[in-house]
């Protein structure tokens, strides 16, 4: 155990330039475009097409596709980074009265 605790203390947890860029992105388009239609998207269960094209856009579907095949060619980093800022942000905010305490 001992050993185990002194290699995660070696452990490089810093993001590269890309990775930040990738997860600043994300954030900023699921915070700015997919959050304010999160509630309607889960009582009704449509997602909008112009939603996924906007994806589409900013490379966010296709990060893993390498960049000489018109993908982004991202890192699983980034790619983890991207998908938690979506994630986090594609849902309804949480009331204060469902937060746990």
């Amino acid at each position: 155990m001992a050993g185990t605790a002194r290699r995660l203390d070696r452990l490089d947890t810093s993001h590269t330039e890309e990775q930040r860029l990738i997860a600043d992105t994300a954030r900023s388009f699921a915070a700015r475009c997919l959050q304010p239609r999160a509630a309607e998207r889960d009582r009704t269960g449509h997602y909008p097409l112009e939603e996924f094209r906007a994806l589409a856009e900013l490379g966010l579907l296709a990060m893993k596709v390498p960049a000489a095949e018109g993908g982004v060619g991202a890192d699983n980093v980034g790619y983890v980074l991207a998908m938690e800022a979506i994630a986090r942000h594609a849902r309804p905010p949480r009331s204060s009265s469902s937060r746990a305490t």
